[in-house]
């Protein structure tokens, strides 16, 4: 990571000063209309103190070859952690605060849009992909995330999109957070109920994750209420601990690498574990991957694409939440 750090700070620099030089009618476009709207998404910013513990990470699926079988046991500590998907909203705050830096989607000039949210005209001056479903859009960025003749002005409730590893870790950084773990993630994902497929139980429960629904890809029915990115409190809590889109509607970055199983780790290119699942996502996996708390994927830490955002953490030493219970616990018997 500290080798792309340095890369994307060479190439922020570089940005920083193009965007400097512009003339200024050319920059005024980047904030008018937006500033004044930021404050009445304050409630998507709420976290949640968990402690820590030993759970059971994984599933007892013996199919599955991304690395969530088979089930362990582990423990983490104490930390805290968004309840929602970082928004369009709040990082379009930390970029009026880090003007100098540029995500790695700005850098590049392109990103991975889902074909059916690219206009024709976009789509024209665009690159499919193996996959005829997601094409590299130039000008896709996090503040214009289907492409330049789009706005995150009406969706500032969406997850930030087009953010690769170094983009997340920054901003969790500027926060005073960092990126969760891929053991931190489940942990909090899983809500306290240990070794279940879902965060709300073991059984599927429709109308709680904003996934694919209908023949992939040409026909989303979005029985769910939506067609792509869905406003990260669309639904109600998925778990115990009273947080949103921890399945669903975008994969998030964590700072746990990646391996292959099967090959050795010394072969592997560096990419890094991403959770959650996304709108292109099934309950069962029938298309693209199944939807469940263990399910994980590995992408390159430059990665960046419509489907894929990230939430942060703050970690608690035990005798701070020892300390932080006893206080609840005083107020608590005060109070009576």
């Amino acid at each position: 990571m500290d080798r792309l750090r340095w890369r994307n700070m060479c190439l922020n620099t570089v940005m920083f000063l193009v965007v400097l030089y512009l003339p200024s009618k050319s920059r005024s476009h980047l904030i008018t209309g937006i500033d004044e709207m930021i404050d009445a998404y304050e409630h998507l910013n709420l976290v949640r103190t968990i402690k820590g513990g030993k759970f059971k990470m994984g599933i007892n699926d013996p199919r599955s070859d991304s690395g969530e079988y088979p089930p362990y046991n582990i423990a983490v500590g104490s930390f805290i952690i968004d309840r929602f998907p970082v928004t369009n909203a709040r990082f379009w705050k930390f970029r009026q605060k880090r003007t100098r830096h540029f995500t790695g989607s700005e850098i590049r000039g392109w990103s991975w849009v889902f074909r059916d949210f690219v206009s024709n005209e976009t789509l024209g001056k665009s690159t499919p992909s193996r996959d005829p479903w997601w094409v590299a859009v130039h000008g896709a960025t996090w503040r214009k995330p289907e492409g330049p003749d789009s706005t995150i002005k009406h969706i500032l409730d969406r997850p930030v999109v087009h953010v690769n590893l170094n983009d997340a870790a920054t901003f969790c950084h500027n926060e005073g957070k960092r990126l969760p773990t891929e053991q931190e993630w489940e942990y909090a994902a899983r809500g306290g109920k240990d070794g279940l497929t879902f965060p709300w139980g073991e059984a599927y429960k429709r109308n709680r994750a904003n996934i694919w629904q209908g023949p992939f890809p040409h026909s989303n029915e979005h029985r769910d209420g939506w067609k792509g990115l869905s406003p990260v409190d669309a639904f109600g809590p998925q778990n115990d601990y009273g947080m949103h889109d921890v399945l669903g509607n975008v994969w998030e970055w964590t700072t746990t690498r990646y391996y292959e199983r099967l090959i050795d780790r010394r072969l592997q290119e560096e990419m890094y574990v991403v959770k959650g699942g996304s709108y292109i996502d099934t309950f069962d996996g029938q298309y693209n991957h199944a939807i469940r708390t263990a399910q994980r994927m590995g992408l390159n830490p430059e990665y960046t694409a419509h489907n894929v955002g990230f939430r942060c953490v703050l970690p608690i030493p035990d005798e701070k939440f020892k300390e932080k219970s006893l206080r609840k616990m005083r107020r608590t018997h005060d109070e009576l």
